[in-house]
């Protein structure tokens, strides 16, 4: 028995999840590029006001970063180790003073 393809269709109607859904198929940061530049082109095919090419173009490049989060992973952000390092100081400086403790984080960041 043959399985039936789902083909995703861009249209003005698309939603960011449908579109990462779409974007999940991508198995490396690569083929992620390719998709988004194949629903560049699909997007500028579409007979549509250039609000809701906008429009669709930003659900887009949501879905598209979103994915692309994916693959870098969330525990390698700059933004996630600062937050460990704070939150450590918090947690073992719980009796100082706001100031003092926003002292203590912003000196082990350096």
């Amino acid at each position: 028995m043959k399985q039936e393809v789902h083909r995703f269709e861009l249209t003005i109607e698309s939603t960011i999840s449908e579109i990462y859904g779409h974007f999940t198929k991508a198995n490396s940061d690569q083929n992620l590029d390719r998709m988004f530049e194949g629903l560049q082109k699909k997007l500028s095919k579409i007979n549509c006001s250039v609000r809701e090419r906008e429009c669709t173009f930003t659900n887009v490049y949501i879905a598209y970063g979103r994915r692309q989060e994916d693959f870098d992973g969330i525990k390698k952000t700059c933004h996630s180790f600062s937050t460990r390092r704070v939150d450590s100081i918090i947690k073992n400086h719980s009796n100082l003073s706001p100031e003092n403790l926003l002292g203590e984080a912003l000196r082990a960041l350096e």
